[in-house]
């Protein structure tokens, strides 16, 4: 078995079919992953999948894209993982773990401090990754936000187009959230016009609305079951929501969005129901160097919230010191998916890691808020 290896441009349509193998047997051809994230697996990316080949044939992949995460003032850069397969004739021999050890040496020498990726808990954890991060879902239903009214069934509702001025306006208002990921300006038309998504605006005056939907399953096309994201002006976009939902019939429609203020304005008076949940699975590679890119959002929770002190944190492999200011040095020992917990965890230290010396304090700045939009998965 070889070891495994970035793909070379002439390999990119083989790597595809055999995810295409992988995922939806019988159906080579597809190249389901290029369809569904357009944004991420283009021939000029070949370089990002690491292929592992068996006596001449591929027997595995994976897929290690950068993300640039954004925390408040805080940027960092993230190896996400997509791609995942092994060839099923070839499972049991280990193939999984070969990969994501190869992946997480590369991502390290990167300079990534962490990695992002969707899937199984157990599955994931034997490896260090654990669920974190943060996204609203909302039930959004007719009976709540009312029926459109004549005015709202008469705004002039358009499909998106890529044109220049459209996609700079889009990403303009992405950079105004605090939590999200970067999306290069080229990258826009791919995330907001791929297949099974369909992005409506709205320009009314100097108002401006948009939402992108997606279609779950190839049953009853044209029927939106997904609302993936939402933005712009909130009475606009609920009015955009009145009209799209009449017309299509939908007395409920299921909505995510991340902890960012004007996206939950737009949602939430629309809503019957909601609920909180993680939104991916995150792996601290370099603890050290995700705390260096932290610092200055770190230093400014703690002089809010009136703390300081020098923290010493260590888990399997990795030592590191949080810096806070003058007092007295901490001591706190976790393990991986603890770590976690401690920078990016859906709940509160009290309730997580309750005990622990040091917790009280750090509970008053972390966990933060990490969020990775729908429309950014890879």
């Amino acid at each position: 078995m070889d070891k495994p290896r970035p793909a070379r441009p002439e390999e990119f349509t083989e790597a595809l079919d055999f995810i295409d193998r992988v995922f939806r047997p019988g159906q080579k051809g597809r190249f389901i992953l290029q369809s569904n994230y357009p944004h991420a697996y283009r021939p000029q990316y070949a370089g990002r999948i690491l292929l592992l080949r068996d006596q001449g044939q591929i027997a595995g992949c994976l897929a290690v894209h950068p993300l640039t995460l954004r925390l408040e003032e805080a940027r960092l850069v993230a190896g996400g993982i997509g791609a995942v397969g092994t060839d099923p004739e070839r499972r049991g021999h280990g193939i999984m773990s070969i990969l994501l050890e190869e992946a997480n040496h590369r991502m390290r020498r990167a300079g990534y401090p962490l990695s992002i990726l969707w899937g199984d808990r157990r599955r994931y954890g034997w490896f260090g990754w654990e669920r974190g991060g943060i996204r609203n879902n909302f039930t959004l239903t007719a009976r709540q936000l009312g029926p459109p009214t004549a005015a709202e069934r008469r705004l002039a509702l358009e499909r998106f187009v890529p044109e220049p001025s459209l996609c700079r306006r889009l990403r303009t208002l992405d950079l105004h959230h605090p939590y999200g990921v970067e999306r290069p300006l080229g990258d826009i038309p791919d995330l907001f016009a791929r297949v099974g998504r369909q992005t409506w605006i709205c320009r009314e005056g100097s108002r401006f609305a948009y939402l992108a939907f997606q279609r779950e399953g190839r049953q009853r096309r044209g029927q939106y079951e997904l609302l993936d994201e939402a933005g712009g002006d909130a009475e606009l976009g609920r009015s955009m929501l009145r009209v799209l939902m009449a017309r299509s019939g939908l007395s409920r429609l299921q909505a995510s969005a991340g902890p960012n203020p004007d996206q939950v304005a737009l949602l939430l008076p629309g809503s019957s129901y909601w609920t909180r949940e993680c939104s991916c699975m995150i792996k601290i590679l370099d603890l050290q160097l995700l705390i260096d890119k932290l610092q200055p959002l770190l230093r400014r929770r703690a002089r809010q919230a009136g703390i300081s002190g020098r923290f010493h944190l260590s888990a399997p492999g990795q030592e590191a010191l949080l810096d806070l200011g003058a007092g007295k040095t901490q001591q706190i020992e976790l393990d991986e998916q603890e770590l976690v917990g401690l920078f990016f965890g859906l709940h509160p230290l009290a309730e997580r890691l309750a005990g622990e010396q040091g917790m009280e304090l750090l509970g008053r700045i972390l966990p933060l808020s990490l969020y990775i939009p729908t429309i950014n998965y890879i």
